[in-house]
């Protein structure tokens, strides 16, 4: 009966070991995103495009150094539809993890130029500053 009690506890303690190992790992990968960000610059009134071109997907750090809130939308390619959205304000930042049919878009409603941070888990083709757009929210 002890042997009984011992093995489960064992068990317990192994399910609780491994989930804490996988913890740290999806953290970590959150950390080298960090550690690898590139300084950036998004002028007034402009969105920056990422993943226009991309066919597998991808993640995406952003810290927001501005003094003002950025919006980041997640837009699908072939429907030009946003597909999520949300705002990050001063000083935050988020990793976003973009499907391999969607481009993430950086937009600036401010009247001044911002900085930011962007890191990338990979090499993500397309690339570019236009004008801020309204997109239509996807059903």
């Amino acid at each position: 009966m002890k042997q009984l009690k011992f093995i489960g506890v064992l068990m317990c303690l192994s399910v609780l070991l491994t989930g804490c190992k996988t913890f740290k790992f999806l953290d970590r990968g959150s950390n080298k995103l960090r550690k690898v960000a590139t300084e950036h610059t998004i002028p007034a009134k402009q969105e920056f495009i990422i993943g226009e071109f991309q066919d597998t997907s991808y993640k995406v750090y952003v810290n927001n150094e501005a003094k003002t809130h950025i919006i980041i939308l997640l837009v699908d390619r072939n429907t030009n539809k946003q597909t999520q959205s949300f705002r990050l304000e001063p000083t935050e930042n988020a990793t976003v993890f973009a499907a391999k049919f969607e481009k993430l878009i950086i937009q600036n409603h401010s009247s001044e130029e911002i900085k930011l941070k962007i890191g990338l888990n990979k090499e993500v083709e397309g690339m570019r500053y236009q004008e801020v757009k309204e997109y239509e929210q996807e059903r």
